[in-house]
């Protein structure tokens, strides 16, 4: 056989492979990762005044201490979900408390349902887009920019990497990734908003994005331009055979 013949078909199949297996695997971890139980912690802030950005994230700040404890040790979906479910009275009289405090008078509404979101980068996690099971509080109107965390698998608490005690489906996606320390990228801010009823409305575009976002898209951005790049290399290491 000709070597340069015998050349481009090896080369041809090396490309073909790293395609076809970068794509499975990415398929197979959001996938994975979509189905396993969330349960995320959504607070959506009365407007987007800076008093009331402030007075969001100390409701966050108070609702996160009382209830860690409740989620730091191991538990499975369904017993996460009875926990939030108790904790859904408690949840919201701190918020109160907290509101009453900074001087508000803001209603507060705190539910456990199955709420849309889009596209999110967690750490080392795709979680597509989808409707996902998620304690939301709403302050006030509930029309300024939200912050969201994952409330299980305790990741609004804990570095998953060395302290939480995962459910067994999420701990093997999250060994088959590499160990991100997500103490860092516990907030999102978003600007979506709800309306009096509580129905979602659609998220707005040109949404505020945390530097680990960016820097994870920014990698899945370099690591596709140095495949083209590998690709046309091997091209034309072809054409000069």
């Amino acid at each position: 056989m000709d070597l340069k013949w015998l050349y481009s078909i090896v080369i041809s199949a090396l490309v073909l492979s790293l395609s076809l297996y970068t794509g499975s695997q990415a398929s197979v971890t959001e996938a994975t990762v979509k189905d396993t139980g969330l349960i995320r912690l959504h607070v959506i802030a009365n407007s987007d005044s800076q008093e009331d950005q402030a007075l969001k994230s100390k409701v966050r700040d108070e609702i996160i201490r009382a209830v860690a404890p409740e989620f730091t040790g191991p538990c499975d979906i369904a017993s996460a979900r009875l926990l939030a479910q108790a904790n859904l009275n408690r949840m919201q009289q701190i918020a109160q408390e907290v509101i009453k405090e900074e001087g508000k008078d803001y209603a507060v509404t705190v539910e456990l349902g199955d709420y849309p979101f889009p596209t999110k980068h967690y750490g080392a996690f795709i979680l597509p887009a989808g409707d996902y099971e998620a304690v939301r509080v709403v302050i006030g109107n509930g029309s300024g920019t939200n912050w969201w965390c994952v409330l299980f698998p305790p990741l609004c608490f804990v570095d998953m990497t060395r302290h939480t005690q995962l459910d067994p489906s999420f701990k093997a996606v999250s060994n088959s990734l590499p160990a991100t320390d997500v103490s860092g990228v516990q907030t999102r801010e978003e600007p979506d908003s709800v309306i009096n009823n509580g129905t979602k409305n659609s998220p707005l575009s040109g949404a505020a994005r945390e530097p680990e976002e960016v820097t994870l898209e920014q990698s899945f951005e370099e690591t596709a331009q140095g495949q083209v790049i590998f690709s046309f290399r091997l091209l034309e290491l072809i054409k000069r055979l």
